[in-house]
């Protein structure tokens, strides 16, 4: 599938469609959709995969932690009023009345998504974020997808074991900062756990529009991730239609990254 460059508008930003993605027309814009099969663009001769997306890791890292709290807070403004479009964008053609969003709980380093988040709530959306849990509910890998056996049918069925699941966060809980795996992100819950009662789970099946942070991305939409593959194992189970946006800023572009064979390539918004 050859690469797209959509055409910018006024005061918006760059977006991209890299391999593995659809581009679809909703209300003359064009909204960007995963696809189950995807290419990937091959690891630089001479060094390992790890030893690369180590050290671009640490490039991005240390590109996104040298910008000013004010630079990082523009420019998570303006990521948010673009996830704020295709989101009005995809509403305005949602016939079922339900529409469900899944979003992160910024660190203090990452592009902040409280206006995005805000925004969703207003619209009436149910707005999930991830909660760490060893025993993480999963659904079957969507076809081609998951991370398999080396050598193994990739249409055959197959669970994915996560170690991430999407629950849905009231709106009143979220304002007032009383969501306990928002407060300690980190700290890995049980599904038993009393304090996550009022905050249901949300499978993968039921996000609409799934925002992902990034610590770095390049040009052809593979993402680097903190090393710990949590949303590697997410995004195997989202259907093709869902909306997903890879999120960074704009200094977190990297030189290639290698793909693994699960590897997702993602659209991307930056500033």
């Amino acid at each position: 599938m050859p690469r797209l460059r959509l055409k910018r508008a006024p005061n918006t930003l760059w977006k991209t469609a890299p391999f593995g993605c659809f581009a679809n027309k909703y209300a003359g814009r064009t909204i960007l959709t995963m696809n189950s099969t995807n290419a990937h663009t091959a690891t630089p001769k001479g060094k390992p995969a790890a030893e690369i997306r180590n050290r671009l890791r640490a490039q991005a890292k240390a590109a996104r932690k040298a910008l000013p709290k004010e630079t990082k807070a523009a420019k998570s403004a303006r990521i948010c009023a673009e996830l704020n479009q295709q989101l009005d964008t995809l509403l305005s053609e949602n016939e079922s009345g339900t529409f469900t969003v899944a979003v992160y709980a910024a660190f203090p380093w990452e592009a902040n998504l409280g206006n995005f988040i805000s925004h969703a709530y207003s619209r009436g959306c149910t707005v999930a974020f991830p909660c760490m849990m060893p025993d993480a509910h999963g659904i079957p890998d969507a076809a081609g997808r998951g991370m398999r056996e080396p050598g193994s049918d990739p249409a055959a069925p197959h669970i994915t074991q996560q170690t991430m699941e999407m629950r849905a966060v009231p709106a009143e809980a979220f304002r007032t900062n009383s969501v306990p795996f928002l407060n300690d992100p980190l700290k890995e819950y049980r599904h038993d756990s009393p304090e996550l009662s009022e905050m249901p789970y949300v499978a993968a099946s039921e996000i609409d529009f799934l925002v992902v942070p990034a610590v770095g991305f390049d040009e052809h939409g593979n993402r680097l991730g903190y090393g710990a593959g949590n949303y590697d194992r997410y995004l195997s189970q989202l259907t093709d239609v869902c909306h997903v946006a890879g999120v960074a800023f704009a200094e977190q572009k990297v030189g290639t990254i290698p793909a693994e064979p699960h590897d997702i390539p993602l659209p991307f918004v930056s500033a």
